[in-house]
Order: C-alpha cells, then structure tokens, then sequence
C-alpha cells in the first residue's frame, strides 16, 4: 500500500503544532498519544475534536469516528493542505456543554440592546450625514468562534467591540463632554483646602508653637486620596462603554477588576473575556 504523508496540525489553547504522519495505519490512539506528548496533557483529561465544513466541533474518541473524521478531510470538495485535530480538556467541553448556551443568551441580548440604540442614533437627523454602517450576523460570529471557551469569548467580545465602535463613531461630543465634566468637577477641591488653611496659621499666639504648620501638613494629606478616587471615577468614565459588554456577560465583575485589565491590554476585551472566563 502506497505511503499517504499529510501535513498534521495539532493545537491546544491557540497553540498550533505543524507536523507530518502517515495515514497507512494512524490511528485515534496515535494521535492521542501525540497530543499528549505535544503538550504535556494526561491521556484521560482530554477529547481530541475537529471542525467539520459545516462549522461544527466535533468530538472523536472511537477510532470509527476518526476514520470518519479523515473521510471528511480528503472528501472535501476543495483539497485541504493539512488535517487540524484540537485537543479540549473535559473541563472544557464541559464548559461547553453547561455554559455556552447561556453566554450566547447573553451576547444575544446585549447584540438587541447595542443595536437598538445604534438604530436610534441612525435616525437622529443629528447623525444622518454619517454613512450607514455593515451588519454582523451573530450567528457567523458563533461559529468562527466556536473551537474553545477562550476563542468563543473572544468572537463575542470582538462582534460586541465592533458595535460599540459604530455607536462612539456617532456619539464622540457626549464623550468628551463627559470627560470635560469629570475634570471640571474635580477642579474646585483643592482651591477649597487652602481656603481653610489661613485661620488656622493665624491662631498661634507665640513663636514658640511653631509646631502646628508640620501638622497642618499632615492634615492637609488626604487630597491625594480624593485625586485617586477623582482618577477611579475617569476611568470609569473612560471605560464606559467596555464595562457595560463586561457586564452584560458577567454580571458579577467587579468594575476595578475589569478596568485594571482593560488599562494593562489598552482597552482589548478579548483579553477581559479571556481572563474572566479563566477566572470563573
């Protein structure tokens, strides 16, 4: 029998290892156990899956199933360069089983409610001159994204970060108006303080108290307190939008969390997803 050499992909997590096997005689046990090599997993604490050209996560652990699995690959009607196996903890096909459905519900309602305000917005004659702006089908989104729990989180963030985008484009005056507002509110707090001070440098009778200005500089301390929760409150206002995807998908974050993680990865919510969906 002729020699069948394939170019093999094997990935875990986003990460992708390129390899070349000979079908004459591969089998699910084979490819199990290259896994398991690849990347340091137990044989028991995995199932290999792969994506069938209807955009389906399928699970193969009979060796029927991964001969099926090679019928779909050098069946296709376009030739394929190289087969993909994906190996998926029983953590996370678990995940996807328990927790998918209810994350899409979800993103589902948060994709209603992000576009019913853009609809509103279209039509403001305010922003009628701005040019209509593309559809995404959630739908679409789901499947490209369906491999792992991380993947998922990311396509949703991402379908959601594009909306939120197409509103800011039509609402950037009531942005800046917040952030106006915000600096100006904070303005006034310190002219205050040293307002209060003078009475109280005039009260020494004596030269020899001279002591009390060290304390009224220790009085005078917890400005810098109400700067860093002045500062907190901008980046709420900074991350506004961010925060309301966050929260939408889990209600139960908490918002100094998400914005450290929005501050250290520049506003990606694919990184916010991805932790957050690690952390729970």
């Amino acid at each position: 029998m002729a020699s069948q050499q394939v170019a093999l992909k094997v990935a875990f997590n986003g990460d992708i290892h390129r390899t070349r096997v000979d079908l004459r005689g591969f089998s699910l046990a084979e490819l199990t156990q290259l896994m398991a090599q690849t990347f340091r997993l137990p044989v028991g604490d995995f199932v290999v899956q792969y994506r069938d050209p209807e955009g389906d996560c399928v699970n193969v652990t009979t060796d029927a199933e991964f001969q099926e699995a090679l019928r779909v690959f050098l069946d296709a009607a376009e030739p394929v360069q190289s087969l993909k196996f994906s190996a998926a903890t029983r953590r996370q096909v678990e995940f996807q089983d328990q927790v998918a459905e209810p994350l899409v519900k979800s993103v589902e309602h948060l994709m209603q409610a992000l576009a019913v305000t853009l609809e509103q917005l279209k039509r403001d004659q305010h922003f009628v001159s701005f040019t209509p702006v593309p559809s995404v089908t959630l739908d679409q989104t789901v499947r490209d994204n369906a491999e792992s729990p991380k993947t998922a989180a990311g396509g949703f963030s991402s379908f959601a970060q594009g909306l939120v985008v197409q509103i800011n484009r039509f609402i950037p005056e009531k942005k800046a108006g917040e952030a106006t507002i915000a600096l100006a509110a904070a303005a006034p707090e310190p002219e205050h303080k040293s307002q209060v001070q003078p009475p109280i440098v005039t009260s020494p009778p004596a030269p020899v108290e001279e002591a009390p200005p060290a304390q009224e500089a220790e009085e005078t301390a917890p400005p810098p307190s109400m700067a860093s929760s002045v500062a907190f409150s901008e980046a709420e206002v900074k991350w506004a939008d961010h925060l309301s995807v966050v929260s939408g998908i889990f209600p139960n974050a908490e918002p100094a969390r998400v914005i450290a993680i929005l501050e250290k990865s520049n506003g990606d919510l694919n990184v916010v997803l991805n932790v957050l969906t690690e952390e729970n």
